[in-house]
């Protein structure tokens, strides 16, 4: 072989080693928020949810954003589920998150908002 024809195979053989070396690096994956439109948190803790499950990174195991958030208000298979109501007696606003995981972790989280009324306990 030429000096030329070994000089473009090598080049050849970087490129195709770096090619197969950037796609086998795991890229800086997000998470994938869902907010709907006019979203609001009324209370402190409501807003503290909302940075919290923002500041939450993909691949997090249920346990790993246990420890972030505390324990949720409901778990099933793959989902871990919070709400924050803004009085518990009377109703209000709430602020939910919807965590989803897959087998590699956290995938997604949804953040919900919305009003529910609550009857009082004791009728006068």
């Amino acid at each position: 072989m030429t000096r030329t024809r070994v000089s473009a195979l090598l080049k050849s053989i970087s490129v195709l080693v770096t090619l197969l070396a950037s796609s086998c690096q795991p890229s800086a994956a997000r998470l994938t928020f869902e907010i709907p439109e006019g979203f609001m948190a009324v209370t402190e803790a409501q807003r503290q949810l909302v940075t919290d499950v923002k500041a939450l990174s993909p691949g997090m195991s249920p346990a790993e954003v246990k420890g972030r958030l505390g324990p949720p208000l409901e778990e099933k298979d793959g989902l871990l589920f919070y709400k924050l109501i803004e009085d518990r007696l009377e109703g209000g606003y709430y602020v939910s998150a919807a965590l989803t995981f897959a087998k590699h972790g956290l995938t997604d989280a949804k953040l919900d908002f919305g009003h529910e009324s609550r009857k009082p306990m004791f009728d006068e």
